[in-house]
C-alpha cells in the first residue's frame, strides 16, 4: 500500500477467449527510470513477470525511438 498518488504497483490481469484459446492479458507500470520508491518497486515487478511471457506487446511513443532498444536490452 502506498499514499503516494497515481503509481502503478500491481499487475492488471484478465483472461481473453478466443476461439478455442485463452489467453492471460496483463497490465503492469511502465518501464523508465524513476526516483519514486513504490513505482520503482512496480517496474521491478513487471521485468520480472516480462522474462517468463510468450508475448510481448508494447506501448511506446514516438517521440523517443531509444526506448523500443533500451526495453529491449532489459528483457533479452
Amino acid at each position: 500500500m502506498s499514499n503516494i498518488p497515481g503509481t502503478t504497483r500491481d499487475l492488471i490481469e484478465s483472461e481473453v477467449f478466443y476461439n478455442n484459446s485463452s489467453f492471460r492479458v496483463l497490465d503492469s507500470a511502465g518501464i523508465r527510470e524513476t526516483d519514486d520508491v513504490v513505482e520503482g518497486k512496480g517496474i521491478e515487478l513487471t521485468i520480472a513477470h516480462i522474462k517468463d511471457v510468450d508475448v510481448v506487446v508494447g506501448v511506446f511513443d514516438s517521440v523517443d525511438p531509444v526506448a523500443l532498444l533500451e526495453i529491449k536490452e532489459i528483457i533479452f
